[in-house]
């Protein structure tokens, strides 16, 4: 089961006024998540967010790349 607590923390910051650009890499399902957080309710351009899944829990590395290149990581 993917931890929240990535999630948590990032809902926890304060907000910053003006443009705010964002790195975050983790597990699928918590990324998948933080991308909602970020791109819809932030509003941030997706041009100004690169959020990446670099592996995905029960899967191993092979198994993740395949299921990323058909879109379902």
């Amino acid at each position: 089961m993917a931890s929240t607590a990535q999630e948590r923390f990032i809902r926890s910051l304060k907000w910053p006024e003006g443009r705010v650009e964002a790195c975050i890499a983790g597990e699928s399902g918590v990324i998948r998540a933080l991308r909602g957080l970020l791109v819809n309710e932030k509003q941030l351009a997706r041009e100004d967010t690169y959020i990446a899944g670099y592996w995905k829990i029960g899967l191993v590395e092979d198994e993740h790349q395949k299921a990323k290149r058909v879109g379902q990581a």
